[in-house]
């Protein structure tokens, strides 16, 4: 409407009305501009979508925000090409498979709140939404001889978990936290949630799960003294004298 009027003006008086009608241009092209969304995306979320605000209360539940999280990861937070980015399943598994995160994010989806326990001393209740590994388990065939899945992250980090844990706990593997997809920082594309286990058997930014015999000797920290079933209030950390205690 405004462009019509000043056309009609510019039409009778255009030596008088064009610097009016360069302003207008300057005011309605950058809003319409951001209106169909323009420029790149580097989060998980695309342009289009709406925004997504963090919940800090699920069921009466107070939550801690995933912004007050602590990095004690080996290599800082990684930055994901979820375009080119596949969850490998094999191993001891019938049909090896290469997840896209669509096809991942197309699955049945679980709400879970579970408090992460540090070896540091510090605890955080987040609700977790993903999907179920032992399902997936399923759909890839793992064999009756596998005993450990061993998880490899994009930073190089690993850890185990045994199948009979996933299975009985039935296990998620999360790609919200508490009702956003996860930051960088906070493992994206994928974070195994090991509950009722410490946080260094929770492994971020997932690309490969590996079905096998045995396991036990794999572990980022495992191998450096911490227990290799990181099972919650058996042990604690000591910060002074940098061991595990019982």
């Amino acid at each position: 409407i405004y462009v019509t009027k000043l056309s009609a003006m510019l039409a009778r008086n255009e030596q008088a009305m064009l610097p009016l009608f360069r302003k207008a241009l300057f005011v309605i092209l950058p809003l319409f501009t951001a209106a169909c969304g323009g420029g790149n995306s580097t989060s998980p979320m695309q342009d289009n979508e709406p925004v997504v605000v963090e919940i800090f209360e699920y069921m009466g539940e107070k939550l801690t925000s995933v912004t007050k999280l602590r990095d004690n990861s080996i290599q800082g937070p990684q930055a994901v090409n979820i375009n080119s980015w596949r969850l490998k399943v094999d191993g001891l598994v019938d049909n090896p498979r290469e997840f896209t995160y669509e096809e991942l994010l197309a699955r049945d989806t679980i709400k879970r709140l579970v408090w992460l326990h540090c070896v540091d001393g510090w605890s955080a209740k987040i609700l977790w939404e993903g999907f179920s590994l032992a399902r997936l388990f399923e759909e890839v065939g793992v064999q009756i001889s596998a005993r450990h899945a061993i998880f490899y992250a994009e930073d190089g980090y690993h850890n185990y978990l045994s199948v009979n844990y996933i299975t009985v706990n039935d296990i998620i593997v999360a790609t919200h936290a508490n009702g956003k997809p996860l930051s960088e920082s906070r493992g994206f594309p994928l974070h195994v949630i090991s509950q009722s286990k410490y946080g260094y058997k929770w492994c971020k930014w997932v690309t490969r799960i590996e079905l096998v015999k045995d396991g036990s000797q794999a572990g980022f920290y495992e191998n450096r003294g911490y227990p290799r079933e990181g099972n919650v209030g058996e042990h604690y950390y000591d910060p002074d004298e940098n061991r595990l205690r019982p």
